[in-house]
């Protein structure tokens, strides 16, 4: 994405440059917004949360403007549920459900996204960010969905961290104290199950 950023305090907003920044991703109890508007004051620069994190850690190159408008977008890991939910404004559109394995392993149970939303790239947002969540906690996958073989198949990288893929599903799975059924426990919506399908491009 491209962003205004800020790298030296002193500079000003004479210091100010349009740059490229990676996408952000959702972490627990976060959310993504897709900026449409956003509002920006000189004073930002003087303030020390846009240099430094919480732990006084140095936070630039750092991106002003906490004013903005959009709309909520992104992966979020329900970890009560079991489940990566994509999120379009303020909608669930899609997931995958997992089951916990131990301290450091993941089992990915399925993967649904809801008939209007298919074809357009959420299949594939999904479980990408599914996988980097993962690998950022350094768990490793054993994968039950052939939508997700698929993807792993088509994008395998020396980091991807699976490290089986089972023939059969596995419609319960033991997790960390619960069993818990593929599928979206306690959702407001029914998602349409099409983990069969070979297809990523969902």
């Amino acid at each position: 994405m491209k962003a205004i950023v800020v790298t030296d305090k002193s500079a000003g907003t004479a210091g100010m440059k349009l740059a490229e920044k990676p996408d952000p991703t959702a972490g627990g109890n976060d959310v993504v917004v897709e900026i449409h508007a956003s509002g920006f004051t000189p004073g930002e620069l003087t303030w020390p949360g846009t240099w430094t994190d919480r732990e006084g850690r140095d936070r630039t190159p750092s991106v002003p403007g906490h004013e903005f408008a959009g709309v909520v977008t992104g992966v979020l890991n329900d970890e009560a549920a079991g489940v990566y939910e994509a999120v379009i404004g303020e909608r669930g559109v899609g997931g995958v459900t997992y089951n916990l394995l131990g301290e450091e392993r993941i089992a990915l149970l399925a993967v649904s996204v809801f008939p209007e939303f298919r074809g357009q790239g959420v299949a594939y947002t999904l479980i990408h960010a599914v996988l980097e969540d993962v690998r950022a906690q350094g768990r490793t996958v054993t994968n039950y969905c052939p939508v997700v073989a698929t993807f792993i198949d088509e994008h395998r990288t020396p980091s991807t961290p699976t490290s089986s893929t089972a023939s059969t599903p596995a419609h319960t799975q033991r997790g960390v104290g619960r069993d818990r059924p593929s599928s979206f426990p306690n959702r407001k919506h029914e998602h349409d199950h099409h983990c069969g399908s070979r297809s990523s491009k969902s």
